[in-house]
C-alpha cells in the first residue's frame, strides 16, 4: 500500500551493465526538493526480465 502501484522495484543486473551505466551517464536537473535529479531527457526501459 506505501508505493500505491506507482514505483517500479529493480533487483540485480546480471547482464547489460553497460546500458545501466548510459542512464547513470544522462545529466539530470532538479525541479523541486523532492525530484532533485530527474533525467533532462526521458529514459525508456523496452524490456526487462524476470530470472528465476
Amino acid at each position: 500500500d506505501f508505493l500505491n502501484g506507482q514505483y517500479t522495484v529493480f533487483g540485480e543486473v546480471i547482464d547489460g551493465m553497460d546500458v545501466v551505466d548510459k542512464i547513470k551517464a544522462i545529466p539530470t536537473q532538479a525541479r523541486s526538493p523532492l525530484f532533485a535529479n530527474l533525467p533532462t531527457t526521458p529514459v525508456l526501459i523496452e524490456k526487462a526480465e524476470v530470472v528465476e
